[in-house]
């Protein structure tokens, strides 16, 4: 009886310590803040690494292009491989005239 009520009080006063704050209580951070929130998020800039991916032509830098057709890739019935190529790359030099 006495052995467990000893190791009951000792695993108390454990638990009770582990949930203490710290003794050393000399270098406490400060939680002012120097800014506002508003103001902290307000001055974000979310573009800083792409800033020009906005600008007019930035889709020229994107290496965008149209896939190629494999004998899996789908067709239109009624027209042929060449012909979907052909129309495909008509409808590219359009989009490329435009930039």
């Amino acid at each position: 009886m006495k052995t467990s009520t000893s190791i009951i009080a000792v695993a108390s006063i454990a638990s009770a310590a582990a949930f203490a704050p710290a003794s050393n209580c000399a270098q406490q951070s400060s939680t002012q803040l120097n800014e506002s929130f508003f103001q902290k998020i307000s001055n974000l800039d979310l573009w800083a690494p792409v800033a020009d991916s906005n600008d007019y032509g930035a889709r020229g830098k994107k290496n965008l292009k149209t896939g190629t057709l494999t004998e899996r890739s789908y067709i239109p019935s009624g027209l042929t491989k060449a012909q979907y190529e052909k129309i495909r790359a008509d409808e590219v030099a359009k989009k490329a005239s435009n930039y």
